[in-house]
């Protein structure tokens, strides 16, 4: 129930990820025998041997959402992963894709190897793991400081930050691909309460909802919800 849909996941090139952009094809093409691509189905936990368990990945294509559960099963989703993002495993969260997802998989001892040959390389994770610190940092201020509504709005507003449907002229079209319990997951709330919530946002003609797609119609009034 809720469903709401986005553009389905492109497939990148190692070229495209940010981390590597100021490397050439040549450049990289030393390194590709270095990368295992693997594959997983919607909902199949990424488990890696006990040799990949040092090792970073990168999203090649679909989505992965990064996860905690309680002890009595609640979930909550502290961000998704798309094409071209970056993460390690070095903590207790679950990976499970939300659609067909390949990656690409590397030991960190050969990523390493990269981070020496190409000091760029290294500035560029250092700006990518900035991003990621100010998205902590707003999803813990949403948690502690915000109602529902309130990170909720936040929510919507960053998953289509960086849309390319986005239309200054008119309406903002913005096709999400999460499901009314993932948004709750996200914020720290039941479905119901979701569902509630973005029901009053149409009603104010904040949003509309048709088959699944969500249009922002007003982004000012978002920013409002979430201040």
């Amino acid at each position: 129930m809720g469903a709401v849909k986005q553009r389905h996941s492109k497939t990148i090139r190692l070229k495209d990820v940010n981390i590597f952009k100021g490397l050439t094809q040549e450049q990289l093409d030393q390194y590709v025998a270095l990368f295992h691509n693997r594959s997983f189905m919607a909902g199949e936990r990424i488990h890696f041997n006990h040799l990949q368990e040092d090792a970073i990945f990168i999203v090649k294509k679909g989505r992965v959402k990064i996860s905690y559960f309680s002890e009595d099963g609640s979930e909550f989703i502290v961000t998704i992963l798309r094409p071209g993002d970056v993460f390690s495993r070095h903590s207790e969260a679950i990976l499970t894709p939300m659609e067909l997802t390949d990656i690409w998989l590397m030991l960190t001892k050969d990523f390493k190897k990269i981070l020496a040959d190409h000091p760029l390389v290294s500035m560029m994770l250092i700006q990518e793991l900035g991003k990621i610190m100010r998205l902590m940092n707003d999803v813990i201020q949403d948690l502690a400081f915000r109602e529902v509504s309130g990170r909720i709005a936040n929510l919507l507003l960053r998953e289509t930050a960086n849309t390319s449907s986005l239309n200054t002229n008119g309406p903002e079209a913005a096709e999400l691909n999460l499901t009314h319990e993932d948004m709750a997951s996200m914020v720290g709330s039941s479905r119901q309460t979701v569902t509630g919530i973005l029901n009053r946002m149409v009603q104010r003609q904040i949003i509309s909802q048709r088959r699944g797609k969500i249009t922002i119609i007003s982004r000012e009034a978002l920013h409002s919800y979430a201040d």
